[in-house]
C-alpha cells in the first residue's frame, strides 16, 4: 500500500490524526487533488474527536470560506476548541479575534490572556501583540518593563516591527535602559528586513 492508500485506511477506520492528515492533504493538494469539500469532511471528522490541529484548521477554513460558507463565529468555536488544549496557533488566533471583535464580543482582558497563552509557548507574534498590550494597557495593567521583555523576545525570532520597536525603545530608555548601541542594532536587524523608517532614522540619527 501507498502512503496516501495507508493515510485513508487509519483514517476509515477512525484515527483523529490520520483524518487530520487527510483533510490537509486534500486543502493543499498533497498526494491528491485539491478538495476542500472532502478537506472539510476529514477535518470535521478529526475535530469532532478532539484533534487540535484539524480544530484549528478547520477554523481557518472558516475563517477564509474554503470549503464551507466564511464564518467568523464558526472559525472562533473551533479555535477556542484547540486553544483550550494549549494549540499556540489557535491561541493566537482566538486573541486576535477577541481583539478585533471579529466572531466573538471585543474583549481586551481575554485577548491579552491567549496572545500570553501562545507567548509562553514561543509564538513571535504574540509575543508582539502581548508586547503591545501591556504598553498601552489592553487588558492588562500597563507595564513598561514586561512590555521589553516581551518586545525583546519577539525581536530576537525576527520580528520586524518588533525590532525596530525596540530600536525606538533603547534610543529613548523606554522600559529599558537607554543604550544607542542596542538602538542601533535593533535598527540595523530591522531595515535588513526592508523597514524604510528604520533605514530613515539610521541615516538621520547614526
Amino acid at each position: 500500500m501507498s502512503f496516501m492508500e495507508d493515510l485513508r485506511f487509519a483514517a476509515e477506520q477512525g484515527d483523529a490524526e490520520a483524518q487530520s492528515c487527510l483533510g490537509f492533504c486534500y486543502e493543499t493538494g498533497d498526494g491528491v487533488k485539491k478538495d476542500y469539500k472532502k478537506a472539510i469532511y476529514w477535518y470535521v471528522k478529526a475535530a469532532e474527536q478532539g484533534d487540535p490541529d484539524a480544530q484549528f484548521n478547520l477554523g481557518l477554513c472558516y475563517k477564509n470560506g474554503r470549503g464551507v460558507k466564511k464564518s467568523h463565529d464558526t472559525a472562533v468555536l473551533w479555535w477556542a476548541k484547540a486553544a483550550e488544549q494549549g494549540d499556540p496557533d489557535a491561541q493566537y488566533n482566538l486573541a486576535g479575534c477577541y481583539h478585533s471583535g471579529k466572531g466573538v464580543e471585543h474583549n481586551l482582558e481575554k485577548a491579552a490572556y491567549w496572545y500570553k497563552k501562545a507567548a509562553e509557548q514561543g509564538d513571535a507574534e504574540a509575543q508582539f501583540c502581548l508586547s503591545n498590550c501591556y504598553s498601552q494597557g489592553y487588558g492588562v495593567e500597563k507595564d513598561m518593563k514586561k512590555a521589553a521583555l516581551w518586545l525583546i523576545k519577539a525581536a530576537k525570532q525576527g520580528i520586524v516591527g518588533a525590532q525596530f520597536n525596540l530600536g525606538i525603545w533603547y534610543a529613548n530608555g523606554l522600559g529599558v535602559n537607554r543604550d544607542v548601541n542596542s538602538a542601533k542594532l535593533w535598527f540595523q536587524k530591522a531595515a535588513e528586513q526592508g523597514n524604510e523608517t528604520a533605514k530613515e532614522y539610521l541615516e538621520k540619527y547614526f
